[in-house]
């Protein structure tokens, strides 16, 4: 079973499942479940078989309010599944509509994240930002990250507004509680190099309640080619 930091808190975790998770499927729902979580935000999610499978197997470990809104099998997009009562909010004016999910969930504004590759993320960055509120937990696959501590090899595009976003507007939950000046990855490409792009951005309120954000690196390899980012929150 997962671990808890916070006995009586909450727990929740996010995860890019690799193009939907395909064959792996068994394997990412074992984990998913065996996690002990109240809330996940899962990357590439697919409408597929596989995902039907994941739905199904989510509802019956307890996870009774599942948002998405991917209707296409071959489009990677973020679904939030919760424990807990949670309600579907919209987003107006995304340029990318595959890119956020938002729900109401534990007296915070949860957003599930997948970012698009290369400039495309620009504009989901520019929602991201007119919806930042001191309630918002933004969490997932960002695709990007700090071009000085996040990046063992090529620069990332839309690193700027990253930075700008995470040290202005909200805050790196992970940075806060690993250090300023830590290094961790979350993705390797295969020349090897290593990248943060998975992350947790939060407005004031959120970061209040967070008591521990951390990566399982288990995952990566196994059945994704993603660590799991897991953020602790207080009641």
């Amino acid at each position: 079973m997962g671990i808890r930091t916070v006995k009586d808190g909450m727990k929740l975790l996010a995860l890019n499942i690799r193009q939907g998770g395909g064959t792996r499927i068994d394997s990412i729902c074992s984990y998913l479940i065996a996690q002990d979580c109240d809330a996940l935000v899962i990357s590439e999610f697919r409408r597929n078989t596989p995902g039907d499978q994941l739905i199904k197997a989510l509802r019956q470990a307890g996870f009774s309010h599942i948002h998405h809104n991917n209707t296409d099998s071959k489009q990677n997009t973020v679904m939030l599944a919760t424990k807990q009562a949670s309600t579907l909010l919209k987003i107006d004016g995304c340029s990318n509509e595959w890119s956020l999910i938002s729900i109401s969930w534990a007296g915070l504004h949860l957003v599930g994240t997948y970012f698009p590759q290369r400039k495309d993320k620009a504009g989901v960055f520019n929602t991201l930002e007119t919806i930042a509120s001191s309630d918002l937990l933004a969490i997932g696959d960002f695709n990007t990250g700090s071009n000085i501590l996040d990046s063992e090899g090529a620069k990332f595009h839309c690193a700027d507004q990253f930075v700008n976003l995470a040290n202005t507007t909200l805050t790196d939950l992970w940075r806060t509680h690993n250090g300023e000046l830590a290094k961790e990855y979350s993705w390797y490409s295969n020349a090897g190099n290593g990248f943060r792009i998975d992350h947790a951005l939060a407005g004031m309120k959120a970061t209040s309640r967070c008591v521990a954000c951390y990566y399982d690196h288990s995952t990566r390899g196994t059945f994704t080619d993603h660590s799991a980012l897991i953020v602790e929150l207080s009641l």
